[in-house]
This record gives C-alpha cells, sequence and structure tokens, in this order.
C-alpha cells in the first residue's frame, strides 16, 4: 500500500475554505470531495529543509501516515514551503496555537518541495494549506488554503472538537 493512497483515504474532506486575501475578499466555500491520491512513494525529507519549533514536528511522507493511522487527538497538517511568505507567518500562528491548546491538538508539517508527489496526489495547490484531521475517522477532514490567524484557527478547531 502506498504512502499517498493511505494519506489521501485518511484525509477524506468535508469542505475547503480559501482565507481572505490582502483585497479583502471573504472566505469561499468549495463543495465537498473526497481525495483520491494516486500511488507512488514520498521523498524522503532533507533534515536541512527546516528549522522548526520543537511545538511543530516536521514530517515526510511515511511518518505522515504513521501519524495519521495512529492519531488519538485531532491533528492540524500543515502543507508549505521554506520559500513562501505565508506559510512563514504561518508557523509562528501554528506555535502560538500549540501554546494555547497544548497536547488537545498534534501540530505537524509537510514540506510540499520535498514532497512532491504527495502535494501533488492531494491537491496542494495554494500556499499554505492546513488540514484539520480529527480523530475519528468517519468525520472528514477540513482544509483550508492561505493564511489564517491563530484566532480563525481556534475558533475552527472549537467548532469543530465541540
Amino acid at each position: 500500500r502506498s504512502v499517498m493512497s493511505s494519506v489521501g483515504k485518511s484525509l477524506a474532506l468535508r469542505r475547503s475554505f480559501r482565507a481572505p486575501s490582502s483585497k479583502g475578499r471573504s472566505r469561499v466555500r468549495v463543495s465537498s470531495s473526497s481525495i483520491s491520491a494516486s500511488s507512488g512513494a514520498a521523498a524522503a525529507s532533507s533534515a536541512a529543509s527546516s528549522a522548526s519549533s520543537s511545538l511543530i514536528e516536521p514530517l515526510t511522507g511515511a511518518e505522515l501516515e504513521i501519524a495519521l493511522q495512529d492519531r488519538d487527538r485531532v491533528m492540524l497538517v500543515d502543507f508549505y514551503a521554506t520559500w513562501c511568505g505565508p506559510c512563514v507567518l504561518l508557523q509562528q500562528e501554528l506555535e502560538q496555537v500549540a501554546k494555547i491548546m497544548g497536547d488537545a491538538v498534534r501540530i505537524v508539517k509537510v514540506d510540499t518541495d520535498v514532497e512532491q508527489d504527495l502535494s501533488s496526489a492531494l491537491g496542494i495547490a495554494g500556499l499554505p494549506t492546513l488540514m484539520f484531521v480529527f480523530p475519528d475517522n468517519s468525520k472528514p477532514a477540513l482544509r483550508t488554503e492561505g493564511l489564517l490567524s491563530s484566532a480563525q484557527i481556534l475558533r475552527i478547531l472549537d467548532e469543530e472538537m465541540n
């Protein structure tokens, strides 16, 4: 079984949101969809590619597969690129969320430049992309694209966890 097909099955999407742009556009709700990931192996992660805080774990595609199978709490998956300005800003927002939420939420990140096959299979086009994955496999993941504030992320978590 390939990494991408099992990750894809774990991340059935309920809805997507696009974060507001600097031009003041509001979020747009996109219709429900499922991820149908193609087969193939994920590229190995380069240790030098990310200097991250201990609050947010960098993962390869294979590590993400294991994390999704073993999850016992809400998991936020940040799909990012090191060259992406909004991704760097989101990292700071996610660190604030991690401090506030503690062990209630596991926050991980996947470098889309290193994991190109996985990113392509999951349809990651806009960066940053966040996926909120719930411990209950019957509850589809929630996907957002664009920069969100820690307050917006906390509001989504509050709405979805309660």
